[in-house]
């Protein structure tokens, strides 16, 4: 009997070793998995790094959201002193506060992971700038309509379909992720159509000047291309534009 009881107790305790084995096991695979993920969406989230001098020197700040004013945003560089710039995601600066409202003014862009430039015609005259897409993720599909050519003044930020657009002027567009996009003339996903998609190769598709594809009115979009006229953007890795104001 007392064999037998200290065989059972053995057999008890190496159960109970196997389980507890078995429990930690799993346990560190679910934290590794977590820590895969959360390192997958810590290198989606978008982030720009501007400088006050050429070829990434000088003060510097770092910067994760719109910024209207550059002063809110990188108090360390400052107004109309940014020279290069490093970017995780895609961003765009511009030389008038409020992404260049009223339709002029230095426009230039820049996207990718860890991209680095120095500045063109924005150099030294940043006063604003904004990214493209989700902040937490360039990588998702999305769409963005602008009020003016060059992805200036107000924006309109698309995730899913929508019958009928709520802006009026509409000019470019930018869409990001992996998916294309038909826009139309019409609410309700009516009239004459094109379908946009993505550069090459990359994450985003940037579409400067609406009227020169002979687009003239959105009033809808979806997801998906659902049209005959099937247009490619530019083959642009870095834009740059300059407008001058009348």
């Amino acid at each position: 009997e007392t064999c037998s009881s200290q065989i059972t107790a053995l057999e008890r305790k190496g159960t109970l070793k196997v389980k507890l084995f078995s429990y930690t096991m799993n346990l560190s695979a679910v934290i590794l998995l977590l820590f895969g993920l959360g390192k997958n969406w810590a290198q989606n989230y978008q982030s720009i790094t501007v400088f006050e001098d050429s070829n990434y020197d000088g003060e510097q700040s770092d910067i994760f959201q719109n910024c209207p004013n550059i002063w809110s945003c990188a108090p360390n560089v400052g107004d109309n002193a940014i020279s290069s710039a490093c970017v995780t995601g895609i961003w765009i600066l511009y030389s008038e506060p409020s992404y260049n409202f009223e339709g002029f003014g230095a426009v230039e862009w820049g996207f990718g992971l860890g991209y680095c430039w120095n500045l063109g015609p924005a150099d030294n005259v940043v006063s604003s700038l904004r990214l493209v897409g989700y902040s937490t993720n360039y990588m998702a599909n999305t769409i963005t309509l602008y009020n003016h050519i060059m992805f200036m003044g107000e924006q309109y930020f698309g995730t899913t379909d929508s019958p009928n657009v709520q802006m009026n002027d509409i000019n470019s567009i930018i869409i990001t992720g992996a998916s294309d996009w038909t826009v139309y003339t019409l609410p309700d996903f009516l009239g004459p159509s094109a379908c946009f998609s993505v550069q090459a190769g990359t994450f985003v598709g940037l579409y400067l000047d609406l009227s020169e594809l002979e687009i003239n009115s959105v009033r809808s979009f979806r997801e998906g291309c659902f049209s005959d006229a099937k247009i490619q953007p530019r083959p642009q890795r870095q834009g740059v534009v300059v407008l001058d104001s009348e």
